[in-house]
């Protein structure tokens, strides 16, 4: 079994050091130096230990090489992304075109995020479907707010569980805060 990333290496062509149970081996850091583990299989030297890898494809693990660093990632590409994002290895800049705009970044789907985002471009727009009523938004789910909190379509209400309050709120965060501040002595009842 492979406990190491590095697949461009050979395990067979290093030296091999004494075998020690796997979990000794790990625990103790000797995993990059080449041995074999108890299926006789090599565990080649390579630049980090990472947990079985199955080499390619499912299952396999790869470890972020940069000192200090303890990120690990089962597809090459993430590993890739990551090494971008946070290391600043590897990376591509996509800038933003629209004139007079600086904005740039290190993947393509952030670009084209901030473009519909900034500039409305390639914008799939979600209009409210009720009568005279203008709203538009990015997100199907945006729809769905306005129309519960405008105009009470599949609106869920929360009540006040004190006796003889009658507030009523759409928002279930509203509720706690209208009991601390006008009910702060009453015993705790659980919000449903």
């Amino acid at each position: 079994m492979n406990l190491l990333c590095d697949e461009s290496m050979d395990p067979r062509a290093h030296d091999p050091v004494p075998k020690l149970p796997l979990v000794d081996r790990l625990m103790s850091g000797e995993s990059s130096a080449s041995s074999e583990d108890e299926d006789g299989e090599g565990v080649g030297v390579g630049a980090h230990a990472c947990p079985p890898c199955k080499g390619k494809g499912e299952g396999a693990w790869h470890a972020c090489v940069q000192p200090g660093c303890t990120a690990g990632f089962k597809w090459k590409s993430m590993l890739a992304q990551h090494l971008a994002d946070v290391h600043g290895v590897g990376v591509v800049w996509f800038a933003c075109e629209h004139p007079g705009c600086g904005a740039k970044f290190k993947r393509s789907d952030r670009l084209k995020q901030h473009m519909r985002n900034r500039h409305d471009v390639d914008v799939r727009w979600h209009y409210c479907d009720q009568p005279a009523c203008q709203f538009r938004c990015k997100s199907g789910s945006g729809v769905t707010r306005h129309k519960a909190h405008v105009h009470d379509i599949g609106t869920r209400w929360y009540a006040c569980p004190h006796p003889d309050c009658m507030y009523v709120t759409k928002q279930r965060a509203h509720l706690p805060v209208h009991r601390r501040r006008h009910h702060p002595t009453s015993v705790p009842v659980p919000v449903g």
